[in-house]
């Protein structure tokens, strides 16, 4: 074929081919980056995964080195691209887990910034990976900081909690010391060697100076984590309702795992009570808490009283993670941490403050690592039935025995469904408050009994019990007078 007949074969396909380039061209970039990562709402390259050594320390024995790739995410699904450790049916769920959408998946409304990265991912191997038995020794400013993993006795053995404890000091105090030495000499052993890598630059050795004293041991919480999710099932779609009600993200329904892990009677040291932890101040702003009846204790009541809360959080901070962050530092604190730095990702970058420590820092990277492992562990466990419930709110006081006699159920079963009630409540010494939301298995007679309470079994006031007066004796002396 000559020149010319070629030049013109082009020429007449030419625009047939430009279209086809074209095409190419849009479905190639369609097709999205194998491992990308949110930073405030973009989509930007991810780093590559640092590699770092840690030790894992058997019960009782002597300490073996092992290599622990930190994990990349994905934007689909928020999963590693690494693999989690197999050693329940729980870490086998994370580790086959990288190909689905995880349904309950942080919203936009929650981004991951980059700065927060490392924090989730280390909350997501406490909930995902890392046994209960397990302690993580680690730095409290920089979670990718992980010095040793330690394999405590079983709780359940005889004087395990106390030995346990000791251990735990010990390791605490092992690294301190390291990290001191470090921080003036050059490593010699293996293991200074491991540690003094996880430092960089020209002010690594003030950095070693610093960690020393911010050495931290945390307790994995897959077996706990995974027990949350199954109670959870009987709550959660619950829940969503109540936050879809006042037009909240449905996301929050997750917290409890953070909080309580879905267990109602939880009780922190500090006194915070109940599936949603509400501490007695807080709590009594949105619910009824006496020597009655404590709805903290009411996974309902109190999950309505959280949608208040985030409501009113959310109009006055207007940040979503400074939102979530609201509920363990409270509303004030995150009002002025927003004037102060006016972002998120600067807030956690610089902000302190007396009340403004571990925990609170790490409360919004807590909830969106449980987001992504309850989203993962539900695939795998059979959750408690849904909780099928009606809710009538008391007009008056009432006596609990009526009311099981009125709606033909046992004093158990009102017991079971109404967890607030306290023992004065329990045992008829005091009547149920006005305004309390009594709660009643959802049965069309139920539905029916409630439409025709009658008023009658309505008391306008509270049973009083009157203080017996003790008598005051008399002296020996005023009565040898008489």
């Amino acid at each position: 074929m000559s020149q010319s007949s070629i030049k013109n074969s082009l020429q007449k396909y030419r625009p047939a081919l430009l279209s086809l380039l074209l095409l190419l061209l849009i479905s190639l970039a369609a097709i999205p980056t194998a491992c990308t990562t949110e930073h405030s709402g973009k989509i930007i390259p991810a780093p590559p995964s640092p590699v770092r050594n840690v030790t894992r320390l058997g019960p009782l024995s002597r300490p073996q080195t092992e290599v622990q790739t930190m994990q990349q995410t994905t934007v689909q699904a928020g999963i590693p691209s690494s693999k989690y450790s197999s050693k329940s049916s729980t870490a086998k769920l994370v580790k086959s887990a990288a190909a689905r959408t995880i349904n309950s998946r942080p919203s936009q409304l929650f981004p991951r910034p980059q700065v927060i990265a490392a924090n989730v991912r280390f909350w997501e191997n406490v909930y995902g990976k890392y046994s209960t038995n397990e302690r993580i020794i680690h730095d409290n400013a920089h979670l990718n900081r992980i010095y040793a993993v330690a394999t405590m006795l079983e709780a359940g053995l005889p004087g395990a909690a106390k030995i346990n404890a000791a251990r735990e000091r010990a390791l605490k105090q092992k690294y301190r010391d390291m990290l001191k030495k470090l921080s003036t000499t050059p490593p010699t052993t293996p293991e200074e060697k491991r540690i003094a890598a996880l430092f960089k630059g020209r002010s690594r050795y003030r950095d070693m100076a610093i960690a020393a004293e911010n050495v931290r041991s945390q307790s994995g919480m897959r077996e706990r984590f995974r027990a949350g999710v199954i109670r959870s099932g009987a709550w959660l779609a619950r829940f969503r309702a109540i936050f879809r009600r006042y037009n909240l993200p449905e996301e929050l329904a997750y917290l409890p795992h953070v909080e309580s892990s879905f267990y109602s009677g939880a009780r922190s040291k500090v006194g915070a009570t109940g599936m949603w932890q509400f501490t007695k101040s807080t709590g009594k702003q949105y619910l009824i808490i006496n020597s009655v009846v404590d709805e903290r204790l009411d996974p309902i009541t109190s999950a309505e009283a959280a949608a208040k809360y985030f409501a009113l959080s959310y109009q006055k901070v207007k940040n979503w993670p400074m939102t979530i962050t609201s509920y363990n530092y409270g509303i004030a604190g995150a009002v002025r941490a927003m004037e102060k730095y006016r972002s998120y990702p600067a807030i956690f970058r610089y902000h302190r403050t007396a009340a403004f420590q571990f925990a609170s820092r790490n409360f919004y990277p807590e909830f969106l690592a449980a987001c992504r492992v309850a989203g993962i562990v539900e695939k795998g466990v059979k959750m408690e039935r849904p909780r099928y419930i009606v809710t009538m709110q008391l007009q008056g006081y009432a006596a609990l025995a009526q009311l099981a006699a009125y709606f033909r159920v046992s004093k158990e079963v009102l017991m079971l469904y109404n967890p607030a009630l306290k023992k004065p409540a329990l045992t008829g010494s005091k009547r149920i408050p006005k305004g309390y939301h009594l709660h009643l298995p959802a049965t069309t007679e139920m539905k029916q009994r409630i439409a025709g309470f009658p008023q009658k079994l309505y008391y306008s006031s509270q049973i009083k019990v009157q203080k017996k007066r003790k008598k005051k004796k008399r002296s020996s002396r005023k009565k040898r007078k008489r």
